[in-house]
Formats: C-alpha cells, structure tokens, sequence
C-alpha cells in the first residue's frame, strides 16, 4: 500500500486530520480502528461496509475462477 500524501487527505469516507506522513491506509485504518476502541468513537468502516466489500472480492475471485459472469443478489449482503 502506498503511503498517504499529507494531512488532508481522503481515505474512505474520513479526511485525515493528524500526521499522515509516510503512513499507509491500512495503517491509518488501523490507528482509526484502535481510537474507536479507546474511546467509545464509531469506526469509518462499519461491519456493514466491511462485509459489502468482502463479498464483493469473493464474488469476484469466484467470477475469475469460472471466467463468468456472477450475479450477487441481495441475501448475499446478509448474515
């Protein structure tokens, strides 16, 4: 992953307001992630939107596998 540019930049739905330098998203992810945990903050990746994205790369690997196309309905989104 490549580092972020600076203070200011988009990642996801968040801006990032402290030092971004050098760091990588997955990094500030995590930092996100811990903050949340320490104070009580909601995270910017709910497990909503993590289980829209892990469905959508299952899909997609399975799609590459069969070299076809996948329909993913909506009970796929669903626990």
């Amino acid at each position: 992953m490549r580092p972020v540019a600076s203070t200011g930049t988009k990642v996801g739905e968040k801006v990032v307001t402290g030092n971004a330098t050098g760091k990588s998203s997955y990094v500030l992810e995590m930092e996100d992630f811990f903050n949340a945990i320490r104070t009580g903050s909601p995270v910017t990746c709910d497990w909503r939107e993590a289980l829209g994205a892990c469905v959508a790369a299952v899909k997609a690997d399975e799609a590459m596998d069969k070299k076809a196309r996948i329909e993913i309905g909506p009970e796929e989104y669903s626990l």
